[in-house]
């Protein structure tokens, strides 16, 4: 009798450890498979999906750049800059080079606020780009601005405030509006438009 019971309770040990690692197996499993869902769903697919239409400016490098900002349904995506790591966005050296071997002309619509719509590359070969404005809140001053502005890419600054391309009109040294073609740092949490490059 005692050994019936003692085989009783190996077999109910066997089957219920059986029953847990199958249990812990599955809940393993499920939680994979939720995350990677989570994650796909996370992951801007239209970034990925070669849809992106690039210009030759004729630039030293032959870099090509992006023609418009990356959209979804005709809107900007605007993304935060930690989302951008594995983003083929520009680097400093890359937007130097665009500033420098290209023209560049400020087109004025909104003429009676003194701001810009859009910014116009001319690149070496005569090939262009636009680039359209964005209203921007800063956050000292509590005003919208229109500015270009996106993302460039940083490999080693551990800052909170991260690299982008930035034009837009400043008051020069007479107080009056004067183009700016340059970088900034904002914090890294602002979402700006993406801008790629091949």
């Amino acid at each position: 009798m005692i050994e019936l019971i003692e085989k009783a309770e190996k077999y109910a040990a066997e089957k219920t450890s059986e029953v847990i690692t199958n249990a812990i197996a599955n809940a393993y499993a499920d939680g994979y498979r939720d995350g990677y869902k989570d994650r796909e769903n996370g992951i801007f697919v239209y970034l990925y999906d070669n849809k992106t239409e690039y210009v030759d400016l004729g630039l030293p490098s032959g870099t090509l750049w992006a023609a418009d900002y990356e959209k979804d349904d005709d809107k900007n995506i605007y993304l935060p800059f930690c989302m951008t790591h594995e983003l083929s966005i520009p680097t400093k050296e890359q937007w130097d080079e665009l500033r420098n071997n290209c023209k560049w002309q400020f087109k004025d619509i909104i003429q009676r606020y003194n701001n810009h719509s859009e910014v116009i590359c001319l690149g070496p070969n005569g090939n262009k780009l636009k680039f359209d404005v964005i209203r921007l809140k800063d956050f000292l001053d509590n005003k919208e601005k229109n500015n270009v502005i996106f993302w460039l890419k940083q490999v080693s600054e551990d800052t909170i405030d991260k690299l982008c391309a930035n034009m837009c009109q400043r008051k020069g040294e007479n107080n009056e509006l004067e183009d700016y073609i340059g970088t900034d740092r904002f914090f890294s949490g602002f979402k700006l438009p993406i801008r790629l490059v091949h």
